[in-house]
């Protein structure tokens, strides 16, 4: 039998291929890497989301997923679905690669819908870290638009596993314009890998390049917004620390707004105080200005025209913050 046709036959058996991709719990401890809790109140949640996230990743790789999947999904607050969705686009990516039978993502963006398209967007990228050279054959299951947020998910693997190296600059060689979304994926991950430290994430940022510290804060922004804990102390800190990057910090706390909306969890406290604090608005109308700048949904897209696009996208959020914040506020 050849390799193509044993590696098939090993994802038909169902178990035997979970047991292969199976990552253990303690993975997600703060302790197992390496990452010093602030306190806590930081340590439950960060390991509390990332419990979440492999309830959905082992849901999928196994032999009947979505039924695993609707379980774990039911059993997580609404404040956690959207990482149990992100682990889950990462098992159907791997899953669907390694088996040669690719029906698992989209059938994850099926029965989603918009809830968690950028959670699962998001956590193709976990994939794409350990199959980069197969991510063409996830990507093109994904919008092009939103495909620098598989990137981003690339870029929060790389910081969350190999954070040393990702420091002193040992990066992928991406597609043109795609540095950015990595770089954000690396400024969330630095919420995790500083236990939920405002300071001492951005001191981190501090010792990277110049030019990778603007997404580097969006990112840290995004992660503290959606993830938290974050109090409004932490919000002052960050826009005292980078008074140059407050666009960055409202485009993250933005997006974070626009998928908690969209999963259902937008009243969580956490992204109130996170809203208010940079942007002086509600949550509600922060995704709505999402959806406003957000570039047609509906044509059709190169890849490189979904990275130009985004890249837009990102700078229209941003160039919406510069208008007083009274003309933000909720109706």
């Amino acid at each position: 039998m050849d390799t193509a046709r044993q590696l098939t036959h090993v994802a038909d058996t169902g178990l035997s291929f979970s047991r292969f991709l199976r990552i253990e719990a303690g993975e997600t401890s703060l302790e197992r890497r390496g990452f010093i809790a602030n306190s806590a109140e930081a340590k439950d949640r960060l390991e509390a989301v990332g419990a979440a996230f492999l309830a959905g990743y082992h849901a999928l790789i196994g032999p009947d997923p979505f039924t695993a999947y609707s379980r774990v999904l039911a059993g997580r607050p609404p404040d956690l679905q959207g990482f149990l969705a992100e682990g889950a686009a990462m098992g159907a990516a791997l899953r669907d690669t390694l088996s040669f039978q690719p029906w698992r993502l989209a059938r994850l963006r099926e029965v989603s819908g918009p809830r968690f398209d950028y959670l699962i967007h998001v956590g193709t990228g976990w994939a794409v870290a350990r199959l980069g050279w197969f991510r063409s054959r996830i990507w093109k299951n994904l919008d092009p638009l939103l495909i620098p947020l598989s990137v981003d998910g690339w870029g929060f693997h790389d910081i969350y596993f190999s954070r040393p190296g990702v420091l002193t600059g040992k990066r992928p060689r991406l597609p043109h314009g795609l540095d950015a979304a990595y770089d954000q994926g690396i400024g969330r991950g630095l919420w995790f890998a500083s236990g939920g430290s405002t300071a001492a994430a951005s001191a981190i940022i501090e010792t990277q390049a110049a030019g990778h510290r603007p997404d580097l804060v969006a990112g840290l922004s995004l992660a503290m917004a959606y993830c938290g804990p974050a109090q409004a102390a932490d919000w002052r800190f960050l826009a005292e620390r980078f008074p140059a990057f407050r666009d960055h910090m409202a485009q993250g706390v933005a997006f974070a707004a626009s998928a908690r909306t969209d999963d259902g969890s937008g009243s969580a406290e956490n992204l109130m105080i996170a809203s208010g604090e940079t942007c002086g608005a509600g949550t509600a109308a922060l995704a709505r200005t999402v959806t406003v700048t957000c570039p047609d949904r509906g044509t059709d897209r190169s890849l490189s025209e979904g990275w130009k696009d985004y890249q837009v996208w990102r700078a229209r959020l941003r160039s919406t913050f510069s208008i007083p914040h009274a003309q933000m506020e909720d109706e």
